[in-house]
């Protein structure tokens, strides 16, 4: 499979939550960056979505992302908001606008965020994440 994939000129390379370049990163097999595959695949989305999604939709050419989702379990949501020209981030709820914060995630690497779940009565509410540069 490999003499497949070299005959073909795929390379190889590796994926790292990389603390050494403060964020993403993806590595030719010689450990330099894959620079142009970042850029590409390190646009902000969630990572961790506590509930079902109902409508997602990601723009790369304005960069921007935005999710609608059913917050069904007493658990955050995970981001990716970048290490670069960071998006701003705005959580709230469908129903009345309230906002939730969120912030960078502790101990992960740069660019991860996470928002805490809403207080008990409010899960099973419709909540939409919107990510623009």
């Amino acid at each position: 499979m490999l003499e497949r994939l070299a005959a073909r000129r795929w390379g190889f390379s590796y994926y790292a939550d990389d603390r050494a370049t403060d964020g993403f990163a993806i590595r030719h097999d010689d450990g330099s960056l894959k620079t142009h595959v970042v850029e590409r695949l390190g646009h902000p989305h969630a990572r961790r979505v506590p509930g079902p999604a109902s409508e997602q939709s990601l723009s790369f050419a304005t960069g921007s992302y935005r999710l609608r989702f059913v917050w069904t379990y007493d658990a955050p949501l995970e981001l990716w908001r970048g290490t670069g020209a960071a998006a701003d981030v705005e959580l709230r709820a469908v129903a009345d606008g309230t906002t939730l914060p969120c912030t960078p995630s502790p101990g992960a690497v740069v660019g991860v965020w996470q928002c805490a779940p809403p207080a008990p009565g409010a899960l099973g509410q419709a909540y939409e994440l919107t990510l623009q540069p």
